[in-house]
């Protein structure tokens, strides 16, 4: 089963059920960016998945993607306006102290707050540009045609 297929078993009448002494094997990914490979590969999959199943992609699955244009513009904005990316960066700023804080708070080391923010980015902008990846790859294979 290929990345993100499993979400939609109920789509064709499956039933989900609990078996108590099953064993699941998820692989974690022991590095940032293997995680990111992982994490680009869900994000590149779930708009392909869109092909076969026409909800697949909701407006929750796009934040990531408008996170990544988001970064992306402060960085070119740096170039325009001192003002605007001094905006940006403390609204980045401000949303990696609310992961770090909320990290530290839960699991009362700043340790693992740090790589909670480390994660946290890799995750989004892993998933956000997989998925544009898909989109722009997809828009020029229907240009092609």
């Amino acid at each position: 089963m290929r990345y993100g297929r499993g979400g939609m078993f109920y789509k064709h009448g499956c039933s989900v059920a609990l078996i108590e002494d099953a064993f699941v094997y998820h692989k974690r990914r022991a590095t940032f960016g293997k995680f990111f490979r992982q994490v680009f590969a869900f994000g590149n999959g779930r708009f392909k998945l869109q092909h076969i199943y026409r909800d697949a992609v909701r407006p929750i699955h796009m934040l990531p993607s408008i996170f990544v244009i988001y970064l992306v513009s402060g960085i070119i904005l740096s170039f325009i306006s001192r003002g605007i990316f001094i905006i940006w960066l403390g609204s980045i700023l401000a949303y990696a102290s609310i992961v770090l804080i909320d990290s530290v708070l839960k699991n009362r080391g700043i340790a693992v707050g740090l790589l909670s923010v480390c994660a946290t980015f890799i995750m989004l902008t892993g998933y956000g540009s997989g998925m544009l990846k898909a989109i722009f790859s997809k828009r020029s294979t229907l240009k092609k045609k």
